[in-house]
């Protein structure tokens, strides 16, 4: 049996008011991150030092605030992860998106299909409540989406480009692919 050891109360408080204070005070902010860190490993945890966690978690916050429903928010970041590292050769690739099954096996093969290098990977499933523009009003909510952030090679604008637009074909074979296996299966055992 494994057991994951996660971040520490305290460690994921402390990360959690950092990142409120950089999103403008936003409360909702602190039960996004409490929320996503508690489903992170201490082994992943600890691979990001607390000024990269609050960037990190910053920039997801930023890009789940509105989502239309069905559709995805798909975002490269090219600016540095590691505070440290001003001239950073890595981007990091949000993914804020219904849940479904396969997501990650899926975005790994966009990721081999296009040669782009993948470091590391943070997929915490997220309950949440929108309004009905779309804005994120409460986390835990009736609602599971997932938030995939995942550490890759620099890119260029154009393949950022190219890789958002692969991403979000993916996303929608995956969603066709679930919402019509039952008929699929079906059909196959006639």
């Amino acid at each position: 049996m494994t057991v994951i050891i996660n971040p520490s109360n305290a460690a994921i408080a402390a990360i959690a008011d950092h990142v409120a204070q950089a999103c403008s005070g936003n409360t909702l902010a602190k039960d996004f991150v409490q929320v996503i860190l508690s489903q992170i490993s201490l082994e992943d945890f600890e691979l990001q030092d607390q000024k990269s966690w609050v960037k990190i978690l910053s920039s997801l916050f930023s890009t789940s605030l509105i989502r239309t429903p069905g559709i995805a928010n798909i975002r490269v970041n090219h600016e540095a992860v590691n505070t440290n590292d001003t001239g950073s050769n890595r981007s990091t690739l949000e993914i804020i998106s219904n849940d479904y099954p396969f997501l990650i096996d899926s975005f790994k093969m966009v990721l081999d299909n296009l040669g782009v290098t993948c470091y590391a990977i943070a997929h915490p499933v997220l309950s949440v409540t929108r309004d009905n523009t779309g804005s994120l009003i409460a986390t835990p909510g009736e609602f599971n989406e997932s938030v995939v952030w995942m550490e890759i090679e620099r890119l260029t604008s154009e393949d950022s480009d190219e890789l958002i637009k692969s991403i979000a074909q993916t996303l929608e074979d995956v969603r066709v692919s679930v919402a019509d296996w039952k008929a699929m299966r079906n059909r196959m055992l006639e």
